[in-house]
């Protein structure tokens, strides 16, 4: 689920606006349930907030700044042919 990576917290009611539960929230409340078990997230009661797990950062490799513009070069002309 993505919303761990865009939110560091959020409401309920964001929460089953985003997942489309407005109209359920007995789904809402079980997809959370599932978030908690399986990923990680808590809720804070006290302030009404649901706090998704942050995903760990993946190991990207990285580029030399050379070659990436070589790579976006090398896209552009292809583009542009």
């Amino acid at each position: 689920m993505y919303l761990g990576k865009a939110y560091l917290s959020i409401t309920s009611t964001t929460f089953t606006d985003l997942v489309g539960y407005v109209d359920r929230p007995e789904e809402a409340e079980q997809l959370l349930a599932k978030l908690q078990r399986e990923q990680g997230w808590t809720c804070d009661s006290a302030a009404q907030l649901i706090i998704p797990k942050r995903p760990t950062a993946q190991n990207v490799p990285l580029m030399r700044n050379e070659d990436q513009l070589q790579s976006l070069t090398q896209f552009v002309s292809f583009l542009e042919n």
